[in-house]
């Protein structure tokens, strides 16, 4: 396991095609046990394609109203061949739930994504 990462807590998306100026949304996500044990949360992706894709989280207090307010924490990830990187990211906003979307912004080419959402 990477040296980053304590523990893979959910995978969220498994080899999601995306095809260009096209996005996908993750299944909603428990965040309160990792704010209540105070844990970092992160998300690992691996990607591959020659598109351009945008990692954003979306948030909220009780599993029905969603805010995004730009939440971005992955922006304009340019791919050429194969991309892999740990996104650390603590949300200010005491969420008990998120969504991952992540938009293929390149309008050209599809990409490939998994993701995986991880303690440390």
């Amino acid at each position: 396991m990477d040296k980053n990462i304590d523990r893979v807590v959910q995978q969220l998306f498994e080899d999601e095609v995306l095809v260009a100026d096209h996005e996908a949304t993750s299944a909603v996500f428990d965040l309160q046990q990792t704010r209540e044990n105070d844990l970092v949360v992160q998300y690992k992706f691996t990607a591959s394609g020659a598109g351009t894709i945008d990692i954003e989280l979306a948030e909220s207090v009780n599993g029905d109203d969603w805010e995004l307010n730009g939440t971005k924490i992955g922006t304009g990830l340019t791919l050429v061949g194969n991309a892999s990187d740990i996104i650390k990211y603590t949300s200010g906003k005491g969420a008990a739930f998120g969504k991952i979307i992540i938009t293929e912004t390149g309008k050209a080419s599809p990409v490939t994504v998994s993701l995986w959402i991880c303690t440390r």
